[in-house]
């Protein structure tokens, strides 16, 4: 057998060579992402800069408003302003039972209504009823025309043997 000769001596120059290169590239990429970083905490930085000055702006803002605002706010105009809210939301907001109350309230004494029947859907009512006078009876339907919450459509009367005069009244109710 005849002896092999290994020159390791190329092999380890190969070696430092290689790994000059990686320890190289690796130095590269450590440097441009040091680079990337710092770039990108500089925009950060004013990206933060001026959001803090939009921050102080707003809020010198607000502070002038206060000051130029009355401290306390004025209870009368307040109520009245409530009030306000409160009726146009009444207005909004179709109330039954205000109708049912309207009914009562506006029947005089000798009016005695004896079946109801709404219709929600169509807002509309239709009431009977009975009154021991026509006189009665006419100032009652005078109430209800006096409303612009109830426009009467129908009625019919008939008088009784006793005196007494029974109807029937049918309506559309307004918003």
């Amino acid at each position: 057998m005849k002896p092999i000769n290994i020159n390791f001596a190329v092999k380890r120059e190969r070696q430092k060579t290689f790994i000059a290169v990686l320890v190289t590239i690796s130095l590269l990429l450590a440097l441009s992402m040091m680079g990337l970083s710092a770039t990108q905490f500089s925009k950060n930085k004013k990206r933060i800069d001026h959001y803090r000055q939009k921050i102080a702006y707003f809020h010198s803002n607000d502070q002038q408003r206060r000051l130029s605002s009355p401290a306390s706010v004025d209870d009368a105009s307040l109520e009245k302003e409530i009030v306000f809210y409160n009726a146009l939301l009444r207005k909004k907001a179709f109330g039954w039972l205000d109708i049912l109350e309207f009914l009562e309230k506006g029947s005089a004494e000798g009016i005695v209504l004896s079946h109801l029947m709404i219709d929600r859907e169509k807002r509309a009512i239709h009431f009977e009823g009975r009154s021991d006078t026509p006189q009665i009876l006419s100032l009652f339907i005078r109430q209800m025309m006096a409303t612009d919450r109830l426009q009467l459509g129908e009625m019919r009367q008939q008088l009784q043997p006793d005196g007494a005069i029974t109807f029937t009244m049918g309506g559309r109710i307004s918003p």
